[in-house]
């Protein structure tokens, strides 16, 4: 096939352009595909540190601990992921109990201590969780609510004597406080 000269340099230019346009192409998608892996292990990191902040009110809640009033700071503990949480308790103060506690056991009588478990999860990629569970202890009422409001007041139990089983916490509700990275 014979060319002229001017034809030549047409099919140069042209293999050139379409050349570009391809690498563009070809460098874009590496692009989107980059950020949308990014994208992916960060929303990953998220919902790890979710699971290890979740996982943290759980080991809490499971613990006990809930007869006094003082705050306490729970250590921080590193799960076999890789992950790790740490959180507090905290009295939030005394209320009736509720109508499902008082028709559970309409015979014996008793308050609502209420507390507040918050965790902070944390993941990879620096990404964290924090969430807040408020359960409540049935136990007596106070003696003196005054000096029960401040820190480390026993909970009088709401037996007459002693109790065959503690009294544990039960769950109120329950909700997210902050998941970013």
């Amino acid at each position: 096939m014979n060319l002229r000269p001017e034809q030549r340099g047409a099919v140069l230019a042209t293999g050139l352009a379409l050349l570009l346009v391809t690498t563009l192409l070809a460098t874009a998608g590496i692009r989107e595909a980059t950020l949308e892996l990014a994208k992916t292990g960060s929303e990953q990191g998220t919902m790890r540190a979710f699971a290890a902040a979740q996982t943290g009110l759980v080991l809490t809640l499971a613990a006990g601990g809930f007869g006094h009033t003082a705050t306490r700071t729970l250590p921080a503990a590193t799960l076999g992921d890789g992950t790790s949480w740490r959180g507090r308790v905290r009295f939030l103060g005394v209320a009736a109990l509720p109508p499902a506690a008082v028709a559970e056991a309409p015979d014996t009588a008793g308050v609502a201590w209420h507390f507040a478990i918050e965790t902070e999860g944390r993941g990879p990629r620096h990404a964290r969780s924090r969430q807040r569970l408020q359960v409540y202890v049935r136990g007596g009422p106070p003696d003196d609510l005054a000096r029960c409001l401040d820190p480390g007041c026993p909970i009088p139990l709401p037996c007459a004597e002693a109790c065959e089983t503690p009294p544990e916490a039960v769950p109120v509700a329950w909700h997210e406080i902050e998941d970013g990275s």
